[in-house]
Order: C-alpha cells, then structure tokens, then sequence
C-alpha cells in the first residue's frame, strides 16, 4: 500500500509540475516555403511545416501556419503573431525556406523575393524578414521564453556565376541571442542542411526536421538536451553520406525548459498494487486536466485513458473548445487577410482621435483614451458624412475616416451679434474651442485650460456657429485681466515707493535734492556736500 501511495504522490506531483509548465500559455508561428517564384525551388519546406505544426499542437501550442507566404503575407503572419504573444508566454518560430546571410547579418526570403542586379545588397533586405528585426519584436512582446528554430542553411539562392553575388556562398551567419532566448539552426556556420540522405529517400520531411521532432515527442527532455541529441544524430546520419552537418544553437536561457513532461516509471513491485488502483490514478490524472481550456491537454487524458470513464465527457469539452477556438493546426491555413480584427489599443484610439481632429470634428485632446468628447465627435461626423457609424473605437471606424480624405465637419467662425439666428441668445455656455496643431499637442492642451480660464493669449479660437457670445466674453475676461494685471503692476510700484520714503525718513535721511558744483545730488550725499561747502 506504501508504494502505491508512493506512486500515487510522484505522479500528483509530476502532474502539477505540468500544469505549472502549461500554465504559460504557448503560441507557435510555423512557416515553410516551396514554390519560390524567381529562386529555386525546394522540396521539403512544407512538409517540415506540416510535421513540425503538428508536433507543436500535441505538445499544447496554439499553432497558426503558414505556407507559401509573399512578402506582405508574410509580414501580416508575423504581426498578427507578435499581437498574440503575452508577457508570460511561450513562443516558438519555426521557419523553413532560402535563407541568405548579408553582412553578418541573416535574412529570410518570402515565396516573391526577387532577383536583384549584381551587388544591390539594400534591394535584399527590404524584400525579406531580418532575424535581427524578428528576434526584437518578439522580445518586445514580453514573452518569458522564446524558441527559433531556422531551418535556411542552404547554397546561397543569389550566387551567380561572372557577377558580384549578395551574401555568403552558403550557410548563415552566427547571432547573439538576448536573454530568454534559443535559437537553433539545421546546419553550423557556412554549412548547408540536407533535404533527404540520398534518391531512396522519399520522407516528405529534412533530415533535420525528421529528428527535431522525434526527440520533441519524447518526455522529460530539456530542449538543450534535445538540441544535442539532435545535433549528435543529424551528423552521424549526414556522415552517411559524405556529408559534414552539425547544427548549431545559441543557449540564453536562465532556467531548463522541458515542453513535454515524463511519467515515472512503475517499479516491478508495486506494479500489481498500481494495477488494483488503476481507477485512483485516472481520477488524479483526470482532476488534473478537466479544468484546462487547451484541448491539446484533453486529447492527453483522452490518448492516456481511451476506456476511461471520463471519455464521454472529455470529448464533449473537446467539441465545446474547438468551435470557441480556431483551430490550432491546419495543412493549409492561409495568412492573415486585412478583415481580420485589429485589437483596439492606445494606439489605435489615437489615431482614431487624429483622424477626427482633422476632419474637424474635434474629439479633443488625442491622449488614446476614449471618453464623451471622442464620441461626439463621431457623431458629428456620422451626421455631416451622412454615414452611419459606431460610437466606439474600432478599426472599421479608423479605416472609415482614413478613406475620406477631405475634413467632414464644417469650419465656421463666430458669429457678429447683430448676424445671430434668432432664438440663440442663450446659448452662451459653451467654452471657444482651440484649433490644435499636431506637432505642439502639449502646447495646446495648455492652451484649453488657458481658455478655460479666460486667457486667450496665443491662442487661436474656432467658434461654433451661434456661439460668438461666447467668444466674446472669453475675450472681455482677458481684456479685464488685463486691466486688473495693470493696476495691481501700478499698486506695487506705488508700495514700492512708500516703502522706500519710510525707510529713508526712519533713518534721516531726507529726500531733498539740490546742485553741488553743477552736479544734482540727493539725500545723504547733498548734507554731506553741504558740509564740506562744495553746494552754493
């Protein structure tokens, strides 16, 4: 019974360790490329997407796949990507395609990359996706733990013959990996990765791909350990051949990763006593995963426990999470299109609230926070554009005031007294509204409270048709203002002077003044020339 226990204790633990593993939730980018237009073609790109896409979805990620991309279909899978990740994630890249090194510096080629003219090595890099680039904004997204596996270590695809070339002859370069990082490569440095071990080799996937994801499948592994054993057994099979491979792969992590972990082993002992309390070990494994939103982690219960006795309703969480999900894995799954939601942030709200700003609708000051004065100005543009809009932020509404190109809302000027519509005398409350220009936004916020106040002073004023009121007393606060600065100015000098005749008659000295020698004197100095006779 002790051992049964025992066994019992090691897999509650085990099973925790997971969870705290599964915890961090984990997204994955995977990318193959086959059918370049202008380079040559390859063979296995796609399949090792495929196999490697699969992989990472029994292993829990939330994987988007992409094949075959262009340059723009290719950025759009990297952004939509990078909006994913959280602080806390785990994220995976796997790409497989041509890659080329330029300068020290690598860079992954989409399906449409273009040959260039001999040496237009800045043509190059604005036409495909820098690691440099790909590595910082994945960091800056936060993201605890981030994995790159590159598979591109092929014959340059822009060597000619008679020309200058642009890159290296073969191989990609070596990086410096930031902190929470590892990245790993199919081949070392200058080397070039095998697509298959010869013409009897009809595997749909490299040879680096193939072993990559058969020691991900195995438990209890760290992912340095797999990155060994994979070196190890990629170059002995390259060997094989006459071949030299040795991947390579750059190690910052602080911590030892394992993304699968490994049930203990039943000892022989207590195997019959496991056996008699086989129903204890699912209903611990099974309170262990039944509140996971990933379905990855139901499929595990459900592969563990086939005749389980908690099939039926697994497969019914399974069903429920897959339509609220989309799905995780897919041999096809195309890149993102521009009718995919944009996530409303900051950012987006502020652009929002310039756009309004220059159609002069007046949202007030464009901070990204959306509040009554963001609203109606989206009102007042819905009713001058005679377009029916959503009074909350989004990026249809953003797309919307983009395509106008010419201000919506009418500019007017205040209004003379004698020219006011009837029946508007009162409208008297509202403030004079600042015309804001966007290089001095701070400037201008400043300029509202002025206004606010009554000082008008550099400021420029747009007042609303029938509130020229307004305007008009915003303008008499500053004139009194002004009024009142110049008789306190005149106050202070006046107590400046008495101040100054009281101190001279506490101490005796008179304010008299008189001529000494052709020379006016005052105070002190004319007794003192009086006293030496110097004054007539």
């Amino acid at each position: 019974m002790k051992q049964v226990l025992l066994a019992l204790l090691v897999i509650f633990v085990c099973v925790g360790l997971s969870d705290r593993s599964d915890a961090a939730r984990r997204v994955a980018l995977v990318i193959g490329i086959n059918d370049y237009q202008e380079l040559p073609r390859l063979e296995k790109a796609v399949g090792d997407a495929r196999a490697v896409a699969k992989t990472l979805g029994g292993l829990g990620f939330e994987v988007m796949t992409v094949l075959d991309p262009n340059r723009r279909g290719l950025n759009r899978a990297v952004s939509r990507f990078v909006r994913q990740l959280a602080p806390g994630d785990i994220a995976f890249v796997h790409y497989s395609g041509h890659g080329v090194e330029i300068a020290g510096e690598n860079f992954l080629l989409p399906r449409d990359a273009p040959k260039p003219a001999s040496g237009d090595v800045d043509f190059v890099r604005s036409e495909s996706i820098g690691m440099r680039a790909l590595l910082r904004r994945v960091a800056e997204t936060g993201a605890r733990t981030r994995i790159f596996v590159i598979d591109a270590c092929r014959d340059n695809p822009f060597e000619r013959s008679g020309v200058r070339s642009v890159g290296s002859t073969r191989g990609l370069a070596r990086v410096e990996a930031p902190a929470g990082t590892f990245i790993m490569y199919s081949a070392g440095y200058r080397q070039t990765a095998l697509d298959k071990l010869g013409n009897g080799d009809t595997e749909n996937t490299s040879v680096y791909t193939r072993v990559l994801i058969e020691k991900l499948r195995q438990g209890g592994r760290s992912i340095s350990e797999i990155a060994r054993e994979v070196r190890v057994d990629v170059e002995r099979l390259a060997k094989s051949v006459g071949h030299v491979q040795r991947p390579a792969y750059y190690d910052e992590l602080s911590a030892r990763l394992v993304l699968k972990a490994a049930l203990p082993p039943v000892s022989q002992s207590a195997a019959p006593a496991a056996k008699s309390t086989r129903g204890q070990l699912e209903l611990v494994f099974w309170n262990s995963v039944k509140d996971s939103r990933n379905p990855a982690i139901i499929e595990s219960y459900l592969k563990q426990y086939p005749q389980g006795a908690f099939v039926t309703l697994a497969r019914t969480m399974l069903d429920e999470l897959k339509e609220q999900q989309i799905p995780a894995t897919g041999p096809s799954l195309a890149p993102p299109g521009p009718e995919d939601p944009i996530p409303v942030t900051a950012q987006t709200v502020r652009a929002i609230q310039l756009e309004l700003d220059r159609h002069r609708c007046d949202p007030g000051p464009a901070d990204g926070i959306w509040g009554r004065g963001s609203k109606r100005a989206v009102e007042s543009f819905a009713s001058h554009a005679s377009t029916p809009l959503e009074s909350e932020p989004s990026a249809k509404l953003l797309e919307t005031l983009k395509q106008t190109s010419e201000p919506v809302c009418p500019a007017v000027a205040a209004v003379p007294e004698d020219q006011k519509p009837a029946g508007q005398d009162d409208v008297t409350s509202a403030p004079p509204v600042i015309v804001c220009k966007r290089a001095r936004m701070n400037s201008c916020l400043r300029a509202r409270k002025l206004c606010a106040r009554g000082s008008l002073s550099g400021c420029t004023l747009r007042c609303r048709q029938g509130d020229g009121r307004a305007c008009a007393t915003a303008k008499r606060i500053r004139a009194d203002q002004r009024k009142k600065a110049s008789v306190n100015r005149k106050t202070r000098q006046q107590s400046r002077r008495q101040t100054t005749r009281q101190r001279r008659s506490r101490s005796g000295i008179s304010g008299e003044c008189g001529i000494c020698r052709n020379i006016r004197v005052c105070g002190h100095r004319l007794l003192q020339a009086r006293g030496a006779g110097l004054c007539d």
